[in-house]
């Protein structure tokens, strides 16, 4: 089983357990698993996810994952 650090910002840290309130944690995931099966693992509503990035590069919702990547999501961000 590989795993994958995951990262998420501002309203999407809701859905991680108490334990990870700094929006950090490892994840196993499974072979050809993509950002929308690690979304679904962790519970979060992939209509939440606004941006992701892989390894620090932007990516789609439906990137696959592979062992050692860094994951990061954001909820839409308002602002002005």
């Amino acid at each position: 089983m590989a795993k994958v650090d995951v990262r998420v910002f501002a309203t999407l840290r809701k859905h991680l357990a108490n334990d990870n309130s700094d929006g950090r944690m490892e994840v196993d995931i499974g072979d050809g698993d993509t950002v929308t099966d690690l979304c679904v693992a962790l519970g979060i509503p992939e209509e939440q996810v606004k941006v992701v990035f892989v390894n620090s590069h932007k990516a789609s919702i439906h990137q696959a994952l592979r062992d050692g990547d860094r994951v990061s999501m954001f909820p839409p961000i308002a602002g002005g």
